[in-house]
């Protein structure tokens, strides 16, 4: 989004610094190397695996071959197969971003040779048909450009009585707004719309007063889910899921 100065955006990064509330600095959202990004995903990859433990029991991906949509740097794979008795996981991410290189290194440390990637869209799974006995899709449903065809995918390449896990923030939420990487201050997107916000936080990256080190942030458009958004998200909240 073209940098523009909003007073509005500068006082609330002003507060922001004073609570030590400006920007979350992690591998996905600023540098950081590929074995640096797939250090992060496995370090955190815990709290999802309990997640499911907790709702779908501890056997969940037992004798199961998975399928992880949107697998970011491969971490989260690799751990899921050190920490249970799954049979197979293969994640793919965007190619021309996603390179298997590192991930699959990491994984030959670990010993794991049941964890495989790819790359591919979401949209257009790379997969035929009835395949997997689970597919899993975490933070990644609120990010692609068709919600309803990657649903459509994702239940194509599952086997008859397969199941579908899918994790996203709804963008009603109030952390929602994946501003982080400048801003962790919750409920900002129902403070000022998505379009001042890109704006003045990308005019005071360019500002040398401020020393402000993030990637700016995406041109803002409109979706069926929300008129006014990053071009990075699609604005989804749990109704849209609902309905799709």
């Amino acid at each position: 989004e073209t940098p523009q100065k909003h007073l509005s955006v500068n006082f609330f990064m002003s507060i922001a610094k004073i609570l030590g509330m400006r920007g979350r600095i992690t591998p996905h959202l600023y540098k950081g190397n590929n074995v640096e990004k797939i250090l992060y995903e496995y370090n955190n990859a815990a709290s999802f695996l309990n997640i499911l433990e907790t709702y779908l029991g501890k056997n969940i991906f037992n004798d199961k071959t998975i399928l992880d949509v949107g697998c970011g740097w491969g971490g989260k794979d690799i751990y899921y197969c050190e920490h249970t008795k799954l049979k197979t996981i293969t994640g793919f991410d965007i190619p021309g971003v996603f390179d298997s290189t590192d991930s699959l290194q990491f994984a030959s440390t670990k010993n794991i040779n049941n964890c495989f990637f790819t790359t591919g869209y979401a949209e257009n799974i790379p997969f035929e048909n009835n395949k997997f006995d689970i597919v899993i899709m975490e933070d990644v449903l609120e990010h692609v450009k068709n919600p309803t065809r990657v649903l459509q995918e994702c239940f194509r390449v599952l086997k008859r009585g397969g199941k579908l896990i899918v994790k996203f923030p709804s963008f009603k939420g109030m952390l929602s707004h994946h501003l982080d990487r400048a801003i962790t201050m919750p409920a900002l997107h129902y403070i000022l719309s998505m379009k001042i916000w890109a704006q003045g936080l990308n005019y005071l990256l360019l500002d040398p007063h401020y020393k402000l080190s993030y990637e700016p942030f995406d041109k803002i458009i409109s979706t069926p889910y929300h008129k006014c958004i990053t071009q990075n998200l699609n604005g989804l909240d749990f109704n849209h899921f609902q309905a799709i």
